[in-house]
């Protein structure tokens, strides 16, 4: 099965209409866009092209969503690197009070994806928040997940690819991401955008257990 995502952003229908004919021709039967219509579903059935997901950026009503794909990918994405019994102890509801924290904050900047009518996947992204660098030329993704079920459609690609767009619009000249040092997936993902590992460790206490932590880094000059 093959994907594309349309150049963002679509804003008109003729665009719209555009990009579904552009992939059908290619002959994939995968769209992520960030704007989508009835009309552009409907157009795209017709050419047997599916639109898997939309990225656009959050509302204040996405808290309870957003938290629920942050503890569901958690404890899909880390079953066999942090113990058991706090992954499945986990709460959606403090997991919600953290999230409407997030989205009130100016400087943290929130995209989601949705699909099937639903949020899979989300970036949370702004100011690097480490001590010592530049908040003004350096930047930080926060965090990125996705529904198990949505991994590998290219959805956490393109939630990138927006993010570091936006980045470079705040001038960011790096980017910087603290990865958990035995996770080998993300670790991949990251390699193929330019990260690279930059020397900072660091080891943090999560309910009596140690997890460390290792410091990649992107330039964009």
């Amino acid at each position: 099965m093959k994907a594309i995502w349309a150049i963002a952003p679509i804003k008109t229908d003729t665009e719209r209409e555009q990009a579904v004919d552009f992939v059908a021709d290619l002959g994939c039967n995968m769209l992520i866009t960030n704007s989508a219509t009835p009309e552009m579903v409907a157009r795209a059935n017709k050419r047997d092209t599916q639109i898997i997901a939309t990225v656009f950026p959050y509302s204040d009503d996405d808290a309870r969503s957003l938290a629920e794909v942050h503890v569901r990918s958690w404890q899909a994405a880390y079953r066999g690197q942090l113990p058991d019994e706090i992954l499945d102890n986990l709460s959606v509801d403090q997991r919600e009070e953290q999230w409407h924290l997030t989205l009130n904050s100016p400087s943290n900047k929130v995209l989601v994806a949705e699909a099937e009518q639903r949020i899979v996947a989300f970036i949370s992204f702004g100011p690097v928040r480490d001590e010592g660098l530049n908040k003004n030329s350096v930047g930080e993704v926060y965090a990125i997940y996705a529904l198990e079920e949505f991994w590998d459609r290219g959805i956490g690609r393109k939630l990138m690819e927006a993010s570091l767009a936006t980045l470079r619009e705040m001038n960011c000249a790096t980017v910087k991401i603290w990865l958990l040092d035995t996770n080998q997936r993300a670790i991949s993902f990251y390699q193929k955008f330019g990260f690279r590992a930059d020397g900072a460790q660091k080891a943090e206490p999560l309910a009596g257990v140690e997890r460390r932590e290792i410091r990649y880094s992107l330039s964009m000059v």
